[in-house]
């Protein structure tokens, strides 16, 4: 079916990306009344709405925590990541005591460490364990922060090496030192396996015989 000419659609100033008071009060003006979108956020309205009524705080700041990962999905202005953080900021300031606020904290970890901001996010994290340790935001909040704090690194070479592409690339994070060996091998008991690819990983009892033989250099 072809879109109708009055597409409902939000940008980062809509009051749907709004105060969680605000967004309360928005009565979205559009003729797209069977949009996805528009239905969406009435959804998240009315359970809002409900566990205000209910006096559910938890629930409630869970789910305006999810209204908010669901407007910034549909939205693709530059500087919906200002608004995604400023309104998940104002929850975790404004409900400090109430348990889900940490899944707020969460989502402000995983924007910091998308921007690879991160000792800010696992600051951001470090904040909401503290708070809410047994909370579900809390317990994905230390799973990110083991995720960050994890030791990682990468080898990349050419898989033909002469004097004009010699260069080996090491990538590492949370490592403070690496170890090398050069072993000198013939690459022809390598190309005799008609089979391989050269770009094939070794087999663990080729490279444990590598390991035994004595370095050139280490």
């Amino acid at each position: 079916l072809p879109a109708p000419e009055d597409k409902f659609e939000v940008d980062a100033t809509s009051d749907a990306f709004a105060h969680h008071k605000t967004f309360l009060e928005y009565k979205p003006q559009t003729t797209d009344k069977e949009s996805p979108l528009l239905r969406g956020i009435e959804v998240y309205q009315e359970l809002i709405k409900y566990y205000q009524e209910k006096k559910l705080l938890e629930q409630y700041v869970d789910a305006d925590v999810s209204r908010l990962k669901f407007v910034n999905a549909q939205v693709s202005d530059i500087g919906k990541k200002e608004t995604f953080l400023a309104r998940l900021k104002e929850i975790e300031e404004e409900f400090t005591n109430v348990t889900t606020s940490t899944l707020a904290s969460f989502e402000i970890a995983k924007q910091y460490q998308s921007d690879h901001e991160y000792v800010t996010a696992v600051q951001v994290c470090q904040k909401a364990i503290e708070r809410h340790s047994k909370s579900d935001g809390g317990i994905l909040c230390q799973d990110l922060v083991d995720t960050i704090k994890h030791p990682q690194f990468s080898v990349k070479t050419e898989n033909s090496i002469n004097k004009s592409n010699a260069t080996l690339t090491v990538k590492y994070k949370n490592i403070r030192k690496l170890y090398f060996r050069i072993i000198q091998d013939d690459w022809k008991n390598y190309l005799d396996n008609k089979w391989r690819r050269l770009d094939d990983d070794l087999e663990h009892n080729v490279v444990t015989n590598l390991l035994k033989k004595k370095p050139l250099q280490e």
